[in-house]
C-alpha cells in the first residue's frame, strides 16, 4: 500500500485531519416488500453512507463466493455491454469493481439472495445488458437507470422520503475544509485515475471557484514538480474515504471511474494519454499554463509566500524554452522517420514503371483486348487504404487502358483492416507467399480480392477441394481437329502455368483441402524459381516479375481440431514451409461490423444492427468454445440484415419479421440441439418476444 500512491504521506495526514469530522451521507431508513435478515436490517440503519455500504458489501461477498454468482460467462456479458462501455469506460471487469459500482438496493438483494431471491446473478446481467428491456429507470443516474437492478425487483426495497442520495450529498460537499494541502490530495487521485492535468485543472478550477485552481494550485504543482517530487500517476492509486465526496463528482464529470471501494483496494491506471495523441499545442500548453499576467502575478506571490527558491515566471519562461525545442525536436524526427521508410522501402524493393501483360489472359479468344505493356503507377498505401494512417511506404497500382477481366470490382462496403491490409501489401512488394486462416466468414479471401481491386492487380483464385488433380493445375494433352479431317493432339496449359507469366496475384482458396499429392506440385511455383510443364517436353516457364502467390484456409494446414470443417487435411511440413507469412484473420471488432451493416443495407437501424452483432458473437463464442457448432459469418449476418429490412414493410411487426430473418438466413441450417442453443442466446439479446419453431 506504500507504493500505490507516492503522496501517500499527504494523504495519510490529510485523512487524519479530516476523519473526526468527515460526515459524508446521512441516515437512511428503507422498507422491505418482504423480511431480510437481521444483519441487513442493521446494516441499513447505519448512520452514514460510507458505513452502509461498507457494510453491505461485506455482506453481499460474505453471503455467497463472487466467483459463483458473477462467474466468467455473467462477467464477459456485462463487460460488453453498452451502458457499462459508454459509461463506465475504466471498468476492470472483476466481481469486486462491480460490487463497488452496485447500489446499496443490489447490494441487499445480493446479501438476500439465498434466502429469498433466487437466480439474481442473471437478473443483474439482463439488467445491465438489457437495460431498456429489463432495467428499472432512475433519474438520479447519467445512463437513467438504476444499476444492475431488475424490473421484477422494483419495489423490493425502497427508501423513505427523508433520504439524502449520494447524488444529492455530492451536490453539497462542504468546499470550507478545503484547504490547498487537500486539493493537492484530490488533484493527486484525479491524475491516477486517468485525468488530464489540463482537464482536471479546469474540472476543479470550476468545482471549487473560490480556491482559484488556476493559480494557487497551479504554482504549488509546479514548485511540487521543481523539487522532483511528483508523484508517479502510472502506479494504482489509493483514493480514501474522506476524499470521496470530493473525488468521486469530478470523476464524473471527467468519465473517470469510479470504481474505487473505501477500503482502498488497488487499482491500475490506463488513463495516460498514448504519445501519439500529445499535439503541439498540448505540448505548449503546459509550458504555459495558460496563466494571464495577473494569474502570474498573483502565483509567484503565494510561491514567494511558501519560501519557492525560484519565480513562477522564470520556471514558465525555462519550460516555455524547452517545449518549443521538444516540438521542433518532434516535428524533425518525424521527418526523418518519413525519410527513412522512404529509402528502405526503395533499396529492399524493385520498383518497375512499366510491365508486360501476358496474351494468355482469362477469355483466350479476346487475347487482342489484353495490351502488351501495362504502366505501373507507384502510389502511397495510406492514400489508398485510409485504415493505414501510419503506412507511408509506396505500393504498385496497375493502369490499364482498358479493363482487365481479371481485376476484380471495387465493393464501396468492404471493411479493411489496417494490419491484415499492411501484411498482403507487404508479401505483394517482397514476393513472399502469404498463407491466411481464420473461422469461415471472416474474410480471408475477400481481403486478397478487394486489395487487388483497389491496386487494379489482376486476381486468380482456385478453389481446392479433393477433386483438384495435377492435371487441372499443369495441363493436359487434348485432341482437336487439324483443319485437314483429321486431329492432333495439344497441350493445354493448367491454371498454373497461365497465371505464373502473368502480372496477377493467384489466390490458392481452402488450401487445407488439397489432397498433398497434389500439393508437391505447388512446391516449385511457391519457391518463384520458375515452372517446369514435364508434360509439354520440359517447357520452362519463368515467372512475371509481378506473379505473387497467396493462399487462404479455415485451419492452418494442421488438420481441423473444431470438428466443423470436415475434409480438412494434414498438409505437409515441407509444402507449409514455403509459405513465408502466416497470419490469422479474425471477425470484424463489434463497432466495425456495425457499420457494416448500416452502410450496406440503407436505412438499417443502428440499434438493431447493435443487437445483431452482439448476437453474432455470442453464437460465435459459443462455436469456437465448442459448444454448438454453428458459426454466424458476415455473409450471414449482411443476408439477416437485408432480409429483415426486405420483409419489414410486409409483416405484422418488427419481432415477427426478425423472427423470419434469422431463421431463413442464419437457424434453418442448424442441427435441432444448435436450434435451442441459438435461441435462447436470440430471445436474451434481442428485445421484444422471440418465438422460434424448429423445422
Amino acid at each position: 500500500m506504500a507504493k500505490a500512491i507516492a503522496t501517500t504521506t499527504l494523504l495519510q495526514h490529510y485523512t487524519l485531519k479530516m476523519c473526526s469530522s468527515h460526515t459524508r451521507g446521512t441516515e437512511m431508513d428503507y422498507e422491505f416488500k418482504s423480511p431480510v435478515s437481521q444483519d441487513i436490517e442493521d446494516a441499513c440503519k447505519l448512520p452514514t453512507a460510507d458505513a452502509r455500504r461498507t457494510e453491505l458489501r461485506r455482506l453481499a461477498q460474505q453471503s455467497h463466493e463472487l466467483n459463483d454468482i458473477l462467474n466468467d460467462d455473467v462477467m464477459s456479458e456485462i463487460c460488453i455491454s453498452d451502458l457499462i462501455k459508454d459509461n463506465y469506460p475504466k471498468f476492470r471487469g472483476s466481481p469486486s469493481a462491480l460490487i463497488g459500482m452496485l447500489p446499496e438496493e443490489v447490494l441487499i438483494l445480493i446479501a438476500e439472495e439465498g434466502k429469498s431471491v433466487s437466480g439474481i446473478e442473471d437478473d443483474i446481467m439482463k439488467a445491465i445488458v438489457v437495460p431498456s428491456k429489463w432495467g428499472v429507470k432512475s433519474s438520479t443516474t447519467k445512463h437513467g437507470y438504476v444499476l444492475g437492478l431488475h424490473k421484477d425487483y422494483e419495489g423490493f426495497v425502497t427508501k423513505s422520503d427523508n433520504t439524502t442520495t449520494v447524488e444529492k450529498e455530492e451536490e453539497d460537499m462542504d468546499t470550507e475544509k478545503l484547504d490547498m494541502e487537500t486539493l493537492l490530495a484530490v488533484y493527486d487521485c484525479l491524475r491516477s485515475l486517468g485525468g488530464h492535468h489540463a482537464n482536471v485543472i479546469k474540472e476543479m478550477n470550476s468545482r471549487f471557484p473560490d480556491k482559484h485552481i488556476d493559480t494557487s494550485l497551479n504554482a504549488l504543482i509546479l514548485n511540487r514538480k521543481s523539487m522532483k517530487k511528483d508523484p508517479d500517476y502510472t502506479l494504482p492509486v489509493n483514493v480514501p474515504s474522506e476524499l470521496d465526496q470530493f473525488v468521486i463528482p469530478c470523476c464524473k464529470s471527467l468519465g473517470l471511474s469510479t470504481d474505487f471501494d473505501d477500503s482502498g483496494a488497488e487499482y491500475p491506471n490506463d488513463g495516460l494519454p498514448h504519445p501519439d495523441d500529445i499535439t503541439d499545442e498540448d505540448i505548449k500548453a503546459v509550458a504555459t499554463l495558460g496563466l494571464s499576467d495577473a494569474n502570474l502575478k498573483t502565483a509567484d506571490q503565494v510561491l514567494t509566500g511558501l519560501g519557492a527558491n525560484v519565480s513562477l515566471s522564470e520556471m514558465l519562461e525555462e519550460r516555455k524554452q524547452f517545449a518549443d525545442a521538444t516540438v521542433s525536436a518532434s516535428k524533425q524526427l518525424e521527418e526523418l522517420k518519413q525519410e527513412l521508410a522512404k529509402a528502405q522501402s526503395k533499396s529492399a524493393f524493385a520498383k518497375p514503371t512499366s510491365v508486360a501483360a501476358s496474351n494468355a489472359a482469362s477469355n483466350p479468344a479476346k487475347t487482342d483486348s489484353t495490351p502488351l505493356q501495362v504502366d505501373v503507377v507507384w502510389k502511397t498505401a495510406s492514400d489508398l487504404f485510409p485504415d493505414m494512417t501510419s503506412c507511408s511506404f509506396d505500393v504498385p497500382t496497375f493502369n490499364w487502358k482498358t479493363p482487365h477481366p481479371d481485376v476484380p470490382e471495387i465493393d464501396p462496403n468492404y471493411v479493411f483492416r489496417g494490419e491484415y491490409v499492411a501484411n498482403v501489401l507487404f508479401c505483394l512488394l517482397s514476393n513472399k507467399k502469404g498463407y491466411i486462416s481464420g473461422h469461415t466468414g471472416t474474410g480471408k479471401t475477400t481481403l486478397i480480392e478487394q486489395v487487388c481491386a483497389v491496386l487494379k492487380y489482376p486476381f486468380k483464385r482456385v478453389n481446392f477441394d479433393s477433386e483438384i488433380t495435377r492435371m487441372d493445375l499443369v495441363g493436359r494433352e487434348v485432341l482437336v481437329t487439324d483443319g485437314k479431317g483429321g486431329t492432333q493432339s495439344k497441350f493445354v496449359d493448367g491454371i498454373l502455368p497461365k497465371a505464373v507469366g502473368m502480372p496477377c496475384v493467384l489466390c490458392l482458396d481452402e488450401i487445407d483441402f488439397i489432397r498433398p499429392d497434389v500439393a508437391y506440385v505447388l512446391q516449385r511455383a511457391l519457391e518463384s524459381k520458375g515452372f517446369t510443364v514435364l508434360e509439354d517436353g520440359d517447357r520452362f516457364i519463368q515467372p512475371h516479375e509481378m506473379f505473387r502467390i497467396m493462399a487462404t484456409g479455415n485451419t492452418k494446414g494442421q488438420g481441423d481440431d473444431t470438428g466443423a470443417y470436415q475434409g480438412a487435411r494434414h498438409q505437409s511440413l515441407a509444402f507449409l514451409d514455403r509459405f513465408s507469412m502466416f497470419m490469422t484473420i479474425p471477425y470484424l471488432d463489434e463497432k466495425r461490423e456495425v457499420e457494416l451493416i448500416t452502410s450496406h443495407v440503407s436505412g438499417f437501424p443502428k440499434p438493431k444492427a447493435q443487437e445483431l452483432v452482439r448476437f453474432a458473437n455470442e453464437v460465435r463464442e459459443a462455436f469456437q468454445n465448442g459448444s454448438i457448432y454453428t458459426s454466424v459469418s458476415i455473409r450471414g449476418l449482411t443476408t439477416c440484415a437485408e432480409t429483415y429490412a426486405h420483409y419489414l414493410p410486409y409483416m405484422k411487426n418488427e419481432e415477427e419479421t426478425l423472427n423470419y430473418a434469422l431463421e431463413t438466413s442464419i437457424m434453418n441450417r442448424c442441427t435441432q440441439q444448435d436450434f435451442a442453443n441459438i435461441s435462447e442466446i436470440a430471445t436474451r439479446v434481442f428485445t421484444g418476444e422471440m418465438e422460434f419453431t424448429y423445422q
